[in-house]
């Protein structure tokens, strides 16, 4: 009992039992050192945390801003099936192939793929075919139909027709496939055929601006022909009648303009007629061209164009003559124009195995000519980089620079050449093939 009171007299005169607690805590870390287990025991656990695991900050003005776009994907979903909802109970009518075919005519204007060297194509025989490059690709247009193919040979379109003549003209934006016997007519993207069209009277002839406008040359009752314009929505925006024999029509590229050359005669001799007026104005411009016949009229990209004549070419700027060749001694075994420069070739004696190829800018200076002991079936411009001529059995290409000639012979009967990717691709009945590229 002594002993009891002493410890109480002590504890009490030290301050509290949480001392002496304390106390025995000390002690006990102290006898830890030398108990390793003990410590172990006792020590609070360390916790190790890395730092890709730590928790970013949490910033709430984004938090919100996440939840006002999450509410408005929600809404727009909503908005978008009762949209769906309400058109087809409302105006089922409305939703035709004609209209589908108006939403997508545009959707591929803006791509353009850069090829190199294009595929070779085999393809069942056609009748008195038409071939161009259209958006990158091959273009061919025959009596059983409109088909198109990309730079490795693959059928993009394949669409069926029935054409007594088929005739295909092309843009950047549509390619023009129609019947020259008879009075359909087809507009095409790269991606759908968008509109089928028939006209009253046969098509006599067609023309198509890189911009979509295009025309139709038809008969006409109220006078020998009548052209009508139609815009790049395939709307009618003017008539023009001619009573003189329409030999071709040609439009610039922004659509615009065109120009129209018809024949006649004058007193003895024949006529040239050309026409030039601008879209929608009821004004026009008429130039008559003594002793020669017309044959072609076409427009250059930079909106100058080029008659051709059985005589002589003559080169216009805004329907004035900036510029005129006169062919002596000869006559026009073929032609073309690309991008601004022209390509002619003309037949120098009456079996035409002697040619004078001369290339021109659309104002009619000559940049490049040669005599060549050839029979010229086809000539095609490659800007101003090369002239290639499609001869009997081969093709041959006479580059600006100043390098010879190189010659490819041709594998069978070639109907068109189309300058492509550095080199040309012959055309025939039942397929095409690419040379010098």
């Amino acid at each position: 009992m002594a002993g009891e009171d002493t410890d109480r007299e002590e504890l009490i005169r030290t301050g509290s039992r949480r001392k002496k607690k304390t106390s025995g805590r000390r002690v006990g870390r102290k006898n830890a050192v030398g108990d390793p287990a003990a410590g172990q025991r006792r020590r609070p656990p360390r916790v190790s945390v890395a730092l890709d695991e730590a928790q970013p900050a949490v910033n709430r003005y984004y938090i919100a801003i996440a939840d006002r776009y999450r509410w408005a994907r929600l809404l727009s979903v909503i908005a978008l099936v009762l949209f769906l909802l309400i058109m087809l109970l409302f105006y089922r009518e409305n939703i035709t192939y004609g209209n589908l075919m108006y939403l997508i005519r545009d959707l591929d204007v803006g791509t353009v793929s850069a090829v190199g060297r294009y595929a070779d194509l085999s393809f069942e025989r056609q009748y008195a075919p038409s071939f161009a490059l259209f958006r990158d690709r091959i273009a061919v247009g025959g009596a059983s139909g409109f088909r198109l193919y990309n730079a490795s040979g693959a059928k993009e379109l394949d669409y069926e027709s029935a054409y007594g003549d088929p005739r295909l003209v092309t843009g950047d934006k549509y390619a023009l496939f129609y019947d020259a016997a008879g009075k359909s007519y087809s507009i095409y993207t790269a991606i759908a055929r968008v509109l089928s069209g028939e006209e009253e009277e046969i098509i006599q002839d067609a023309a198509i601006s890189d911009e979509g406008t295009y025309a139709l040359l038809t008969e006409s009752d109220t006078a020998r022909y009548e052209i009508t314009v139609y815009s790049s929505d395939f709307k009618p925006v003017a008539k023009y009648y001619k009573d003189r024999y329409v030999v071709d029509m040609a439009l610039d590229s922004d659509g615009e303009q065109m120009t129209v050359v018809s024949a006649g005669v004058s007193g003895a001799g024949a006529l040239c007629e050309v026409m030039f007026c601008k879209i929608g104005s009821e004004e026009t411009s008429v130039v008559e061209l003594e002793d020669t016949m017309p044959l072609a009229v076409r427009y250059g990209d930079n909106g100058k164009w080029v008659v051709v004549c059985d005589n002589k070419v003559v080169f216009y700027d805004g329907g004035e003559e900036c510029g005129r060749y006169d062919i002596e001694g000869g006559t026009p075994a073929a032609f073309d124009l690309s991008g601004t420069y022209f390509a002619l070739a003309t037949a120098k004696n009456a079996a035409a195995s002697e040619n004078e190829i001369i290339l021109f800018d659309t104002e009619g200076n000559i940049i490049y000519n040669n005599r060549i002991s050839e029979k010229v079936e086809e000539i095609a411009a490659d800007k101003d980089r090369a002239v290639y001529v499609l001869c009997t059995d081969k093709a041959v290409q006479y580059p600006l620079s100043g390098e010879a000639p190189k010659e490819e012979a041709l594998q069978g009967e070639a109907l068109d050449i189309l300058p492509a990717a550095g080199g040309v691709i012959v055309c025939e009945a039942d397929g095409t093939y690419s040379l010098f590229g």
